[in-house]
């Protein structure tokens, strides 16, 4: 693998393309599956995740992750946390702007998608933020809704590595789809119970 960027930032292998796949890729203008809203990750990557990324474009998923999501024009970045390489898509409406990072920690151990913090419950709502959680992992199974130790709601997904690298992209932004969707249908219930009067 001869690992390269192109004038606009891709990462691609130029042992299997003569110019940036990102940027000359096919893509079909009317098509209507895009994930509804618009990337808002706009920080650059730092120099320390930049000494990482030839080691993090290497994970083959991730490679065809990056190339599937820049032909359906989803604007995303990709960086090296901690060992771990991750893709990041943001997503923001009028209401609600949060990020989703997906690991890819190799073949064998599949892709994990987790939000950061789509909500805050306050103290005194607590407990009724944990029946929530409940509610809405009942509701939605195929996430998990978690609160963690600073009491913020995030949400997660794990999907096993039974696909190959044709497939992954095309899994991973089904998922991204899916997760959108149901944040959006969530997201209501979880302001209704952080802001009602009801403890």
């Amino acid at each position: 693998m001869k690992l390269v960027r192109c004038e606009n930032g891709h990462f691609y292998d130029q042992e299997k393309y003569e110019i940036c796949p990102h940027c000359n890729a096919n893509v079909d203008e009317d098509d209507d599956t895009v994930v509804p809203y618009y990337f808002e990750c706009d920080e650059q990557v730092s120099g320390k995740q930049q000494e990482s990324l030839e080691s993090t474009i290497m994970n083959d998923y991730l490679l065809a992750t990056d190339r599937y999501l820049w032909n359906r024009q989803l604007n995303h970045r990709v960086y090296d946390i901690d060992g771990h390489s991750v893709i990041e898509v943001g997503f923001k409406d009028d209401n609600l702007n949060y990020n989703v990072r997906i690991y890819f920690t190799g073949k064998d151990d599949g892709v994990s998608f987790i939000t950061d913090t789509i909500a805050k419950i306050p103290k005194e709502k607590l407990e009724g933020g944990y029946k929530l959680m409940n509610l809405l992992n009942t509701t939605y199974r195929f996430v998990v809704f978690t609160v963690n130790s600073d009491r913020e709601i995030v949400m997660g997904y794990d999907m096993p590595a039974a696909l190959n690298e044709e497939l992954i992209g095309e899994a991973v932004y089904e998922i991204l789809v899916r997760i959108s969707r149901i944040i959006e249908l969530a997201y209501p219930e979880i302001m209704k119970n952080i802001w009602s009067t009801e403890n």
